[in-house]
């Protein structure tokens, strides 16, 4: 038993139904089932038969709406189970109506990651790749989509520290057996703990996109900026200084690449209490940044930032090496996200990201590096062998006998719907 396929919990035996698009306004909606009843209730709903495999068909939703249902026949189906889609028009008041009638007729609304999680019991699916799912739906570059094609899996991964592992103990041991030389050392397994553990805190960094805040002065045209490059009026714009006490964002995407773009309050002393707190957060902030778009007019050596003259259309030519951008007229604003995405491909390019590491792998590389760190601060041999045979043990279970909270911990990170 390993991770690929742990002991599994029972498979459930009810039928499970949610929205697996976006809820919102859209063209299209589609509403997912999964169960032993999915093709009697979609019988009941329409008062048709389920049709062919994979095939579409123009069906009536009991006056809720005019769409149309494809079937998916267990075991060949996402789930393993027989499987119901319901393509119906994209309103809220639809959908919604559309899963009470589910409900009504036998079905449960699904949990997180409820299909993924039967396919996994199904055996479609080993239950780490269930994490690269997520992984993929969620990814915010195209860097992490390629990481995800290419990385090897978590049991390799823990495998091979395994093998290291047992070649650290050996030497060890030998050196306690026969009481030859100095402590043997291991700090190649330290090195490769160290670097993965690396590799995954860069994976998580990159879980979610970069942020490109609007940094400067009160009143420099930031806020008026942000709503132009979002496209609606998000944030206050005031001729008084210090409207924006808080930060705002929204996601933004621009020649494929994604970001956070995240307004801000404007950076000066001698406001109130309320104010300074805002400039004391944006200054954390600037901080974290992976770009950074500089209405202060200075230049600097700093690769984040793009240094901007706001207003443009009332300030005049920029100085050298700043760019002039207006939110009112839209000067230099395609510039400038050119330019933001051009930072932020740079970013993380050069980060040093060369590897996707699941979230449940990371856990277990933070408890592996408390073993070896007491193992490799030992002053006597047998101290450190004992950690490392405590070591080898915890990464022994966890390829061959993974707990069943590892489920929990992964599907509960899903959305609903997949």
């Amino acid at each position: 038993m390993s991770l690929l396929s742990p002991k599994k919990p029972e498979i459930p035996t009810d039928t499970i139904a949610a929205l697996s698009t976006a809820r919102g306004h859209g063209a299209i909606a589609v509403v997912r089932m999964s169960g032993a009843r999915s093709f009697p209730i979609l019988t009941a709903l329409t008062g048709k038969p389920p049709g062919p495999q994979g095939r579409l068909l123009l069906r009536d939703f009991q006056n809720i709406d005019r769409g149309m249902a494809v079937v998916f026949y267990g075991p060949r189906s996402y789930t393993g189970e027989d499987m119901v889609e319901l393509h119906c028009h994209g309103s809220p008041v639809i959908t919604e109506e559309l899963l009470s009638r589910l409900e009504s007729l036998g079905a449960r609304r699904a949990g997180p990651g409820e299909f993924t999680y039967r396919a996994v019991l199904n055996r479609k699916m080993a239950l780490l790749d269930a994490e690269r799912i997520n992984a993929r739906i969620n990814a915010g570059s195209r860097q992490t989509l390629t990481l995800l094609d290419t990385s090897p899996g978590s049991l390799d991964l823990l495998t091979d520290l395994l093998d290291m592992a047992y070649n650290a103990l050996a030497d060890v041991e030998s050196h306690i057996e026969f009481e030859e030389g100095e402590i043997p050392s291991f700090s190649a397994l330290v090195a490769r703990l160290a670097w993965l553990r690396g590799q995954a805190s860069l994976t998580q960094r990159n879980a979610s996109l970069p942020a490109v805040l609007l940094y400067g002065p009160p009143n420099c045209g930031k806020s008026t900026l942000f709503n132009a490059i979002i496209g609606y009026e998000r944030a206050l714009v005031s001729d008084t200084p210090g409207t924006t006490r808080d930060y705002l964002e929204a996601e933004f995407y621009f020649d494929g690449v994604g970001f956070r773009l995240m307004d801000s309050a404007g950076v000066r002393s001698g406001g109130d209490a309320l104010e300074e707190q805002g400039v004391d957060r944006t200054k954390t902030l600037h901080g974290e940044a992976s770009v950074v778009i500089d209405f202060s007019g200075d230049t600097t050596d700093d690769p984040r930032v793009v240094p901007v003259q706001g207003k443009a259309d009332l300030s005049g030519a920029p100085a050298q090496g700043i760019l002039g951008v207006s939110g009112v007229t839209r000067v230099g604003v395609h510039e400038l996200l050119a330019e933001v995405a051009k930072r932020v491909r740079l970013f993380q390019q050069g980060d040093g990201w060369d590897l996707w590491i699941s979230r449940t792998t990371k856990d277990i590389f933070d408890e592996l590096h408390t073993l070896l760190g007491a193992a490799s601060t030992a002053e006597l041999p047998e101290i450190s062998a004992h950690y490392l045979v405590r070591f080898c043990e915890k990464l022994r279970q966890d390829i061959d006998q993974p707990s069943i909270d590892l489920y929990d911990r992964i599907f509960s990170r899903f959305c609903i719907g997949k």
